[in-house]
């Protein structure tokens, strides 16, 4: 999963990219300080999921969700705040982020979330499956020679 953090303290910045890559296998696509080079590097980057601190000056982290919305992208994201104020959560809801978590992070906890963030974006995009993919993909695997046996469907390679 590519990830891109959006994350004003480069001490809290640095230490989530650590924490990524020793207890994951996912890619940080983009590690960067405000809403506005977030936003840069979501439409440069594509990434699976972002994870950005609320409250940063400049563009904010929800300022930058509801430009992301705005223009279409629907790319999960985790909130990361040291704010505890319930406007902030039910903000971020309504924006359809996938999880808000409180500074400082639990490791065990932080995992939790990207671990349930990474099965619900996975889910998303098994439900995004057109009709007309699987029907070009249908095309296309009739366009090759295939060989069965049995059960087992082997591709003839020429």
């Amino acid at each position: 999963m590519r990830i891109v953090l959006v994350e004003d303290e480069p001490k809290s910045r640095e230490g989530i990219v650590k924490i990524i890559q020793h207890y994951t296998e996912h890619e940080i696509a983009a590690a960067v300080e405000d809403g506005a080079a977030g936003l840069e590097a979501v439409e440069r980057e594509k990434p699976d999921l972002v994870i950005s601190d609320i409250r940063m000056p400049g563009m904010s982290g929800l300022e930058m969700l509801q430009q992301m919305r705005a223009r279409g992208c629907e790319t999960g994201i985790i909130f990361l705040t040291g704010y505890s104020e319930f406007e902030y959560a039910h903000q971020a809801i309504k924006l359809h982020a996938l999880d808000y978590i409180l500074k400082p992070i639990e490791i065990e906890n932080f995992m939790e979330v990207i671990k349930n963030a990474e099965s619900k974006i996975e889910n998303k995009k098994a439900e995004q499956i057109s009709p007309e993919s699987l029907l070009l993909e249908y095309v296309t695997a009739q366009n090759k020679r295939i060989i069965f046996k049995t059960d087992i469907c082997i591709p003839m390679i020429m």
